[in-house]
């Protein structure tokens, strides 16, 4: 078995500190906190994806007051005919290659639409983040404050 080094989910890593780390071992994963509401580790996970690290994003669903009844995921769920947990979960998942989200499920229905909201993003018409965006706002991205939602390529 490989050696593991176990830091809690309340500590982020910086590039800095997974280089640090690389110079000893081979770094296979990274779990920093990471969602549609909380972006911060943006330069941990583009360093993942150019080096073949795995990104693990902790709390993957959180959307804050962006899921909240009338706010701007629940609008682009209704136009996809979804739930605002199954499109901050797409959203996840298309962000990077590298991404390897781990959801809570603690129910069937729950698993249910995690499953689905993967099949949201094969139809990619119906979750081209520009594309979708620019149909609700006649913009390439929404915003709401500092959160911006549309497809960043890799």
């Amino acid at each position: 078995m490989a050696p593991q080094v176990d830091l809690s989910p309340a500590y982020t890593l910086s590039v800095e500190e997974i280089q640090a780390a690389g110079r000893f071992f081979k770094v296979a994963t990274v779990q920093n906190l990471y969602n549609l509401a909380n972006r911060q580790s943006e330069a941990v996970l583009d360093h993942c994806a150019a080096h073949g690290i795995g990104f693990i994003p902790w709390f993957p669903l959180e959307a804050g007051n962006l899921a909240a009844p009338g706010g701007l995921l629940d609008t682009v769920a209704k136009k996809l005919s979804a739930s605002s947990s199954q499109v901050a979960l797409a959203w996840v998942l298309q962000r990077s290659p590298v991404m390897l989200p781990i959801p809570g499920t603690g129910k069937v229905r729950h698993l249910e639409e995690h499953t689905v909201a993967a099949h949201i993003i094969d139809g990619a018409d119906r979750l081209n983040f520009a594309g979708w965006a620019k149909k609700l706002t006649g913009a390439a991205t929404l915003s709401v404050g500092s959160v911006r939602l549309g497809h960043r390529p890799v």
